[in-house]
């Protein structure tokens, strides 16, 4: 269900009993599965990267002082954690290279060795011309550090609060400069939704509890 959620694709495999009917009635259409319309997640990320500016040509595309002097540098950079590396899968074919070829990246899930991650850690902190980093939330919550960015997204949510906030406060380590703004990617009317609805009712009655203690 929580696949649903982030894209139909995930659940339409070969082996779904209704795999053939979809798939044929989505060919007289004209259309697949994997079409963005189908995947309103992923039509709300590209919108949402426009909107912060993410588009690519910036630093990536040119010397340092190039881009510097002609003001492309790209406003923010951002953390997109996901919970199951084939939305990341979805993320990389789907809307970055698709809808933003320019865009760097770096990605860090499970298949990287837990000896390699640090760099890959390193390396996005250090270098402006990434625009992207692409997590899984068990991976990220490891405590790293990863100030710099200055956006976080979350496509895809753990049901476990806790796990969200642990990957979220990667961004708000001691040396983050810059206000971090967190965006949630919610799949309207359905079951997500009243999850993460119920957790954010709670964290909130916790917080009058807790100013009224």
């Amino acid at each position: 269900m929580r696949k649903l959620c982030n894209h139909p694709g995930l659940v339409l495999q070969p082996k779904h009993p209704k795999y053939n009917e979809i798939t044929t009635r989505l060919k007289q259409e004209g259309t697949t599965i994997w079409d963005m319309k189908h995947a309103p997640k992923l039509a709300a990320l590209a919108e949402l990267l426009s909107d912060c500016g993410i588009t690519g040509g910036g630093l990536g595309a040119k010397s340092d002082i190039e881009a510097l002097s002609a003001g492309v540098v790209s406003q923010h950079r951002a953390l997109i954690f996901c919970q199951v590396r084939e939305m990341l899968d979805r993320i990389e074919k789907d809307v970055l290279k698709a809808k933003f070829p320019d865009v760097t990246y770096l990605r860090l899930d499970g298949s990287v060795e837990a000896k390699n991650r640090f760099g890959i850690v390193e390396k996005f902190n250090a270098d402006p011309t990434i625009d992207l980093l692409l997590l899984t939330t068990h991976v990220g919550g490891l405590g790293l550090n990863l100030t710099g960015a200055d956006t976080v997204i979350f496509v895809e949510h753990d049901w476990n609060p806790m796990k969200d906030l642990q990957a979220m406060d990667r961004a708000h380590r001691l040396g983050q400069k810059r206000v971090v703004n967190v965006y949630r990617l919610i799949t309207k009317d359905t079951l997500e939704e009243k999850i993460m609805g119920y957790f954010n009712i709670h964290r909130y009655a916790d917080s009058i509890q807790a100013a009224d203690i």
